[in-house]
């Protein structure tokens, strides 16, 4: 039986952010993808605070973890729906 992969991105909370508590961005510095030479955490030059490209991230939790101020949380994305969705409504109860 094959089992379907739910998508995980991290997302990371840009008010919580505080790069100078961690040493200046070591959500991009322990990155597995970044240190392969790919460019998933990023410094936007806007407001001097991380991006993390959803493409590229694989979820694997090392930012979430090193990540003094708890900004940053992995999220799995809900599957697309194949079938319009049949609303049923009764008493204290909705359901899809």
């Amino acid at each position: 039986m094959a089992t379907k992969k739910t998508k995980r991105i991290a997302v990371l909370d840009r008010g919580l952010c505080s790069p100078k508590a961690c040493g200046f961005y070591l959500c991009q510095k322990v990155c597995p993808i970044n240190r392969s030479g790919e460019d998933c955490v990023t410094v936007l030059d806007i407001d001097k605070k991380p991006a993390i490209d959803e493409n590229l991230c694989i979820a694997c939790q090392i930012c979430v973890k090193k990540c003094p101020k708890n900004a940053i949380a992995i999220v799995n994305l809900p599957d697309q729906l194949k079938e319009t969705p049949i609303h049923r409504y009764g008493r204290n109860m909705f359901t899809l």
